[in-house]
């Protein structure tokens, strides 16, 4: 009886594995799809020109290295200080794209998210694949 219960825990610590993994990326995959009606690709964004207001959500320490021409910095973390420069920054005709480092990074769908909501700006979206998407694109 011991040996089948010790087989049974270790069978189901087995399949534990492959399940964690799945609920993961599930969750991951999950975020980003919910955001999907606020996200836009970088073909799309590239006829809009100067009717964008690029608003980085990376780190200052990425946003110092290289950044989109124009961008604003805001990131949640930092969000009282740099609002005001972002306020500033903002007319009312243009379009709001929010980025970060690529589609594994969320924090531009939390700084959007809270531009819409607390802030109430509008339209704000977010740049599916991020930096990288945009750096692909100027090649």
């Amino acid at each position: 009886m011991k040996k089948l219960l010790r087989q049974f825990v270790i069978l189901m610590m087995i399949a534990a594995i492959p399940a964690s993994a799945s609920a993961w990326l599930q969750w991951e995959r999950g975020k980003w799809d919910a955001f999907r009606d606020y996200s836009v690709l970088i073909s799309e964004i590239l006829q809009w020109k100067e009717q964008v207001l690029w608003v980085d959500s990376r780190s200052a320490a990425d946003f110092s290295v290289a950044h989109v021409p124009g961008a604003v910095r805001l990131t949640e973390d930092d969000w009282n200080e740099l609002l005001p420069e972002l306020l500033k920054t903002w007319e009312a005709e243009r379009v709001v794209m929010v980025y970060c480092s690529s589609r594994k990074c969320h924090a531009s769908e939390e700084v959007a998210k809270r531009l819409r909501e607390e802030v109430g700006l509008k339209p704000v979206y977010v740049l599916r694949g991020g930096w990288e998407a945009w750096k692909g694109a100027q090649r």
